[in-house]
């Protein structure tokens, strides 16, 4: 009945632990709880320790738990705290042993004998002590190394992640606020980024085209917009300056200025077709002035040399 309490014991600390491991990845690990913890282990130990000595001592099959123990220290403390956890794991395992070699005599001188004893190098717990501190020593610096490693590549890939994160906001904050319409399709024809200006001079929300296919979102009011597309897309065609007309959600005739590229990625040819335009309505407004301008002032010198 003691041995099961002590099991029952140890399942109720082990469960415990998962809880605060649980708690304090998700929140994180205050000093209040790195103590908390660190008793625990304190507990855990004397009930391994309590384990062992009931169940044979030095004959022990349970001595495991010891490194269960030193396993889940590494995953709280960096190798320092690991290595110091596999030295109270060490010194609870030599005093059972001293323990119940003293308590077989019976007598207490014999428990200076006992101790005196197990460091002859004939007796057999001598052997069992060395190994087993061996074992927890070198299950303790296997784990708290990489413990320690995978803790910095957490921390690296946490600042790089963060590092992308800002780039990718200030990539996206500049495409979104350009003058020009830009939009990117895939290698399929599917179009993947659509920017604010493209939205006012197309008419079109982002939300509604992105990830259709060009063709089945432009034929039907700006086609050739579309067939330039389509024509990057199967042809792998590049159009450095054209000038198109498309119509607008009012049914009006808008002119635009399209510039295509190609996509291309190392290794791995072309990823996508990017698509870069602006509404030439204005600039169009104002040729047609210049134009006008230009006229009354080439009639207004044949009238002063009529004149």
């Amino acid at each position: 009945q003691f041995i099961r309490l002590q099991f029952v014991l140890y399942s109720i600390c082990t469960l415990l632990f998962g809880l605060l491991l649980a708690a304090s990845k998700r929140h994180r690990l205050t000093g209040l709880t790195a103590v908390v913890i660190g008793l625990q282990f304190v507990f855990e130990i004397v009930i391994e320790s309590s384990i062992i000595f009931s169940t044979g001592n030095v004959n022990s099959p349970f001595s495991a738990l010891f490194i269960l123990t030193i396993v889940a220290a590494a995953l709280i403390y960096r190798l320092l705290g690991t290595l110091v956890v596999a030295s109270l794991v060490s010194i609870a395992y030599a005093f059972i042993i001293w323990l119940g070699l003293a308590g077989a005599g019976g007598d207490p001188e014999f428990s200076v004998r006992a101790l005196t004893t197990i460091f002859l190098t004939h007796h057999s717990a001598f052997y069992s002590i060395f190994l087993h501190i061996l074992i927890f020593y070198l299950v303790a610096f296997i784990s708290g190394y990489l413990a320690e490693r995978l803790k910095q590549r957490d921390r690296q890939l946490a600042d790089t992640s963060m590092a992308l994160k800002k780039a990718k906001l200030e990539t996206d904050d500049i495409l979104k606020h350009l003058n020009s319409g830009l939009l990117t399709i895939d290698s399929r024809g599917f179009i993947i980024y659509f920017n604010r200006a493209a939205e006012r001079i197309l008419g079109y929300g982002e939300e509604d085209v992105k990830g259709m296919y060009c063709g089945d979102v432009f034929a039907e009011r700006m086609p050739q917009l579309a067939g330039f597309l389509i024509d990057g897309v199967k042809n792998r065609m590049e159009h450095p300056r054209v000038e198109i007309d498309i119509i607008n959600n009012n049914g009006q005739k808008v002119p635009l200025g399209l510039s295509t590229s190609i996509l291309t990625e190392e290794g791995r040819g072309m990823r996508g077709i990017i698509a870069i335009f602006s509404d030439l309505t204005e600039a169009k407004r104002l040729e047609a002035k210049v134009r006008i301008a230009d006229r009354l002032a080439a009639v207004g010198e044949l009238s002063a040399s009529i004149a």
